[in-house]
């Protein structure tokens, strides 16, 4: 009789074994199918470090405007990212306590590098990189531009095809950009945008528009070689070398 309310109880442990193992093999299975659904390495995990690669992000906001994390968070994520260069783009430039010292801590930045800017926000938005002062909003797309490059900046066209702020062709190929952002792209304006990208001599940039830290780790730039200036930026831009993950 005791043999047999052992034997009993043995076979229970091992259906309950035996199920627990099923359980934890599905589960991992099902995480190893959502990480390669998504094609993402999850917020928690930096990009992968690869000799001689130079990655960075120029398009981001802090709290300056709408962004929900500070300047100082938003940098310890680059960091843990493995950024080499970012620029902050808020929707407004200074004007404020709180903006003058974003500008201030950006400019004097030692941990990576940080190039002030600006998502000029109007009829459409355009990226201000490496300016002094405010662009106007009210001016056209080709005046911004030009009063961009008067500052020593760069002007990059944000999320170009986005609803309600969406470029014309002339505003896109035909106002002095120095690059756009080729992200969220119509797939039946794919091959005509980058056709006349190449015909107009315009070069991609792939930044995440983070309004948070968290949105940091959503697309990059990489860049082959090293940029530790807005000089060395400008070159990669003019020799089209900046790249997506």
């Amino acid at each position: 009789m005791i043999h047999r309310i052992r034997f009993k109880s043995a076979f229970l442990d091992f259906i309950l074994d035996f199920i627990l193992v099923v359980i934890l093999i599905v589960s991992v299975s099902s995480c190893s199918k959502d990480f390669l659904a998504s094609g993402k390495v999850s917020d928690a995990s930096p990009p992968p470090l690869t000799s001689g690669k130079t990655l960075g992000n120029l398009h981001m906001h802090t709290t300056c405007s709408d962004g929900k994390n500070t300047y100082e968070e938003m940098v310890q994520k680059a960091l843990s990212l493995n950024f080499s260069f970012i620029s902050i783009t808020d929707h407004k430039f200074g004007g404020s306590s709180l903006c003058e010292s974003v500008i201030s801590q950006c400019l004097t930045e030692k941990r990576l590098l940080c190039i002030p800017g600006m998502e000029v926000t109007g009829k459409v938005h355009l990226l201000a990189i490496g300016i002094r002062n405010k662009i106007d909003e009210r001016l056209s797309v080709k005046k911004q531009v030009e009063e961009i490059h008067k500052q020593g900046g760069l002007a990059i066209a944000a999320h170009p095809f986005r609803q309600g702020n969406t470029y014309t062709d002339e505003e896109l190929f035909e106002s002095g950009l120095d690059a756009v952002e080729c992200r969220g792209i119509p797939a039946n304006r794919k091959e005509e945008f980058y056709r006349k990208l190449k015909e107009n001599n315009i070069p991609c940039v792939y930044n995440s528009d983070a309004h948070s830290a968290a949105g940091l780790a959503v697309i990059w730039n990489i860049y082959d070689g090293e940029i530790k200036s807005l000089d060395d930026l400008k070159k990669a831009l003019k020799n089209k070398s900046l790249a997506s993950p």
